[in-house]
């Protein structure tokens, strides 16, 4: 099912929307219908539907990464400042819902570098966009925002990223460390944005504790960090805290790029079901009657993770304390979980 068809079930007037673009961005009923579930649990649930995503392409930056940019419906999201969830609703105006992700194309590690995006005619600047680090369930971890167009017609989109934000290991020592910038040609049109499907989910199924699949086969890698069997090091177990999944690793020593000597305890913070990465958290570990703080970190072998270089042998089972849940966006399915999050104890090695 598509956007037009919603609005011919619900009785409104399609050709009133496509007759033209004042029509289109005057008409907030296009876009806020979007049921959202009852009763719905304090973790990861199916939403009531997932929608079909378009494409501008992807683009290489000078650094070797590669991001790309992808619209469709704009929707309800909720903001995350501290614990604090801030749903944001959609507006009249609001033409789409704007994505953008930035990766390593060697590694598939998808890298939280913050961009802007700045809307471009005739190559005088027209609009900025702030971008939201995100969680989706079709998407995974990426940029967004609902955002307004002037009307339909051909533009430049510029995005502008920041260097990474956190400490880079491995393969990724010294790399994106400059800002870097690209441009996308856009040919908007409302009917490409109306055109997209909606898949509903049955009802019997919407509030479940499951996800959907993220998306395959649109370019960007949706944030997935690596299967537990596939981790170096030394299991040290793994725990849930608020649906988020802990797995524990030590490894004999830090990975390249990383101060310290001696043994490095990392943790990897996921969803439950897709894996995808829970950035932006903090995270500390308590063991012996001592605490150190983990330090954000994507490395080729761990991909994104937490982690700390240890003075002295770890021999005991360490308490992961999370600090600030992750501090991203929300869409439908994620706004409930990863929020009030208890300590997890790990296995001594």
């Amino acid at each position: 099912m598509n956007r037009r068809s919603v609005l011919r079930g619900a009785g409104v007037g399609v050709g009133a929307v496509l007759a033209g673009c004042t029509d289109f961005f005057e008409t907030e009923s296009v876009w806020s219908g979007a049921p959202l579930v009852e009763d719905r649990p304090e973790a990861v649930y199916l939403p009531a539907s997932s929608e079909q995503m378009g494409t501008y392409g992807m683009q290489d930056l000078a650094d070797e990464a590669r991001c790309s940019l992808h619209y469709t419906y704009p929707h309800r999201f909720w903001t995350v400042t501290g614990s604090a969830p801030s749903r944001v609703e959609v507006s009249e105006d609001d033409s789409m819902h704007l994505m953008v992700s930035a990766w390593d194309p060697e590694t598939g590690v998808v890298l939280p570098r913050q961009p802007t995006g700045t809307l471009l005619e005739d190559g005088e600047p027209v609009e900025s966009y702030q971008l939201w680090s995100m969680l989706a369930q079709r998407m995974g971890f990426h940029f967004g925002n609902n955002v307004a167009l002037p009307g339909e017609g051909s533009y430049e989109v510029r995005i502008s990223f920041d260097p990474i934000a956190v400490r880079t290991a491995g393969t990724f020592v010294g790399r994106f460390q400059e800002p870097e910038s690209t441009t996308f040609s856009i040919d908007f049109q409302s009917s490409d944005v109306l055109d997209l499907n909606i898949d509903e989910i049955a009802e019997n199924r919407r509030g479940n504790r499951e996800a959907i699949e993220p998306m395959d086969g649109m370019g960007p890698p949706p944030g997935r960090v690596p299967i537990t069997e596939d981790l170096p090091g030394t299991s040290l177990g793994s725990g849930t805290s608020s649906d988020a999944v802990l797995v524990g690793r030590l490894l004999d020593s830090p990975p390249a790029g990383v101060e310290g000597e001696g043994q490095y305890l990392a943790v990897s913070m996921r969803t439950p079901y897709n894996r995808i990465a829970l950035a932006s958290s903090s995270l500390s570990a308590s063991f012996d009657g001592d605490t150190v703080e983990l330090v954000e970190t994507i490395d080729d072998q761990l991909g994104h993770h937490y982690g700390v270089a240890l003075e002295d042998a770890l021999d005991s089972a360490p308490t992961i304390e999370i600090g600030s849940p992750p501090q991203l966006s929300r869409h439908d399915g994620y706004e409930t979980a990863f929020f009030e999050m208890p300590s997890v104890e790990l296995q001594a090695p």
